[in-house]
């Protein structure tokens, strides 16, 4: 039986009782891939130097979306500025508010907090939350809607064109037969004997992000930058 948001839940069971689960993904092509312990995306709180030098670039109300667990948020609040999260998942909020974050939970793919930002933030890979690149083209389009005139969107993720394991090779080739992205993803949770249900994530190219920007109204004015080894 599969469970819905089931990331979220092993991170409230971890928060409210300790205990990490295992976590794996498991793509659409059968293929599951060893993640974190589920109490890195809890516990973790240092941000990697990279992260670190982006976030400096957010100023005045700051909107985090996807937060998750409420790291990022948490960082940014501590700087001083007035940051809120949004999220879809009602447990990763409970534990970004036991956090002191003021946190919505809703979908942002169709609604988003009815209030106005200088800085966005999409970290966490949070530039592939949207799933596919018509909803990611819905997303900015929107943002422009509840953010500042001179707002800035800082936002990580992954870039299809740097992958090298044979894997994600093979499965990139699988997309372009199926007629679809080269970055596009689908896959799910899975936890020991519990499953998620599956979910499209993306993966967009620093060339195709810098001519989606263009068409919704945003300009591409630092990046992209890679941590060392990473994609």
């Amino acid at each position: 039986m599969e469970t819905p948001d089931l990331f979220g839940l092993l991170c409230r069971e971890y928060f409210e009782t300790g205990t990490s689960s295992p976590l794996q993904l498991e793509r659409d092509d059968g293929t599951i891939i060893d993640d974190y312990p589920i109490k890195h995306y809890v516990k973790e709180a240092s941000l990697r130097p990279l992260e670190k030098e982006y976030l400096e670039l957010a100023r005045g109300k700051v909107l985090d979306i996807g937060s998750g667990t409420g790291r990022i948020a948490q960082y940014v609040q501590q700087r001083g500025l007035d940051v809120s999260g949004v999220d879809f998942s009602e447990h990763l909020a409970h534990i970004s508010r036991a956090r002191n974050i003021h946190t919505y939970v809703m979908d942002v793919k169709r609604t988003l907090p009815d209030e106005t930002y200088d800085s966005i933030l999409l970290f966490g890979n949070g530039l592939g939350l949207p799933g596919t690149i018509d909803e990611l083209t819905h997303l900015l389009k929107r943002l422009q809607e509840n953010t500042a005139e001179q707002a800035i969107i800082i936002g990580e993720g992954n870039d299809p064109t740097r992958m090298k394991e044979e894997s994600d090779l093979h499965y990139q080739k699988r997309n372009l037969h199926l007629c679809r992205y080269l970055g596009q993803r689908n896959w799910r949770i899975r936890s020991e004997s519990r499953t998620g249900t599956y979910f499209n994530w993306l993966q967009v190219e620093p060339s195709l992000l810098e001519k989606i920007a263009h068409e919704t109204g945003w300009q591409i004015l630092k990046g992209p930058t890679y941590d060392e080894g990473s994609q």
